[in-house]
């Protein structure tokens, strides 16, 4: 995705539409249609950006500076080393080789390209082998929060400043298997991270590194490999059953505080999109859960149980689709309520979906919901 605008256009299968410039809210693009409805689409990462409310040009420009890129709160500057900053702090990355070659939507490195993402960089490289480089922080008070699917620099308990995140090995622009992250602490600020694949499967490796912007939705990943491991902060969900996590699930809740437009409003449908990242691609069912759960203390050992309510996925134009609207509604009103969440799981257990969680800078979810 390069343009959220021309997602927006292509999930609704035309050229134009009426953007509405009154929106306020930094997640959501919103559309007027021919009768006077609104639908807004909203991005589970912010797609405007803080400094100046534009939308996100997802494309490097070239001045006497040099390379740049402004995302929706980090500017990523291209040069000897890759610079990623905004006023908490500046992320410096060094990669094994210089840059060669720059073209609006990639920055060339020898063997790895960088795209920009809504807040960072996408960073593929080619081959399986394990790709090593240097990641140095301005701020030397950051803890570390990892697991073997990402790696985060905390600002607060709950907050980080950074992540580095797996997305998983290539082949034809298809997630084949799972990366693995892992790290060496050189010094207060600087640390050594290596990216390696679970299997040498697929002919590149594709990861991302985003400054934090809060999200839409409040999700981790639980998987049976991994009983006790939580994943607050990692950008890709292998849902179904795989050798490399066993069964996968992704518990997900919606933040209405971050959605003030929709409160106490009687929602005509609520659809969410999830890309899919894979070739073969499972349905998913979405079920209701029995209580609140926490995104950054669920595992697989302690995880709520599913409803019986569930809604199924459809195949379309490369996202799979659900009809989440009785997740956001009251049964008998159809007004918008405080909700649990929902459980996402594959319909089968042989066959497994890729798609992205809500931390995705490279791939954001979107949620479409149509009113009056």
């Amino acid at each position: 995705m390069t343009s959220v605008l021309k997602e927006v256009q292509a999930l609704r299968k035309r050229s134009a539409c009426t953007v509405d410039p009154d929106n306020k809210n930094r997640h959501r693009i919103l559309v007027t249609e021919e009768d006077g409805t609104k639908t807004s689409y909203y991005f589970s990462v912010p797609v405007y950006r803080r400094q100046d409310g534009k939308l996100v040009k997802r494309t490097f420009t070239k001045d006497e500076r040099g390379c740049f890129f402004e995302g929706s709160h980090a500017t990523v500057t291209i040069g000897e080393k890759v610079k990623l900053s905004n006023e908490e702090g500046t992320c410096l990355l060094s990669f094994p080789q210089a840059l060669d070659a720059i073209t609006p939507d990639r920055a060339h490195m020898g063997n790895i390209s960088l795209a920009p993402t809504l807040c960072g960089i996408a960073c593929r490289v080619q081959g399986t082998a394990s790709f090593v480089f240097d990641l140095e922080v301005t701020e030397r008070t950051l803890s570390v929060r990892a697991n073997d699917k990402c790696f985060a620099l905390m600002r607060e308990k709950f907050r980080p400043f950074l992540t580095v995140s797996a997305i998983g090995t290539l082949q034809d622009d298809h997630v084949q298997a799972p990366l693995k992250i892992t790290y060496i602490q050189r010094a207060a600020d600087a640390f050594r991270i290596t990216v390696s694949p679970y299997a040498p499967t697929g002919k590149e490796m594709l990861f991302e590194v985003n400054l934090y912007e809060s999200k839409l939705f409040g999700d981790t990943t639980v998987d049976s490999k991994n009983a006790n491991v939580n994943n607050a902060f990692g950008t890709t969900a292998f849902l179904g059953s795989t050798p490399f996590f066993g069964d996968m699930w992704l518990y997900s809740r919606p933040d209405l505080g971050k959605m003030p437009e929709i409160h106490k409003k009687k929602p005509k449908s609520v659809k969410l999109y999830l890309p899919c990242l894979g070739l073969d691609t499972a349905s998913l069912r979405a079920f209701g859960i029995t209580a609140r759960f926490c995104s950054f203390g669920t595992n697989w050992s302690n995880k709520m149980q599913e409803l019986p309510i569930f809604t199924e996925s459809q195949a379309k134009n490369g996202y799979l689709v659900l009809d989440v609207t009785t997740f956001f509604t009251e049964e008998k009103t159809g007004i918008t309520r405080l909700s649990n969440g929902f459980i996402l799981k594959a319909k089968e257990k042989s066959a497994f979906a890729v798609i992205p969680t809500a931390d995705s800078s490279l791939y954001p979810q979107i949620l479409e919901i149509k009113t009056n």
